[in-house]
């Protein structure tokens, strides 16, 4: 419904610090959403993948939740997108 949800005010850089410690901590799994700040976790997860060997860490996400232009949240072309967008991360 075009709402960031699960989000609040974060410092970006701060929040990019806090997965590579989680990571130095141990941490191997990362979960995010597509409405998580609709997509904006996603792009934080990004800058920190982009620092840390990928074969590292797995990436889980939900997707289907934000319909973006889609007629609805789980038409194939808008799940396919988003997972090619995940991908890549």
């Amino acid at each position: 419904m075009g709402h960031a949800a699960g989000w609040a005010s974060v410092d970006d850089d701060c929040a990019v610090d806090a997965l590579l410690r989680a990571r130095e901590e141990g941490a191997t799994v990362y979960d995010t959403s597509d409405v998580y700040g609709l997509g904006h976790s996603q792009r934080l997860l990004g800058r920190m993948l982009a620092q840390v060997p990928r074969e590292s860490v797995s990436i889980t996400s939900t997707v289907g939740a934000f319909r973006g232009t889609s007629v609805n949240a789980y038409c194939s072309l808008h799940l396919q997108a988003q997972v090619g967008f995940i991908e890549h991360l």
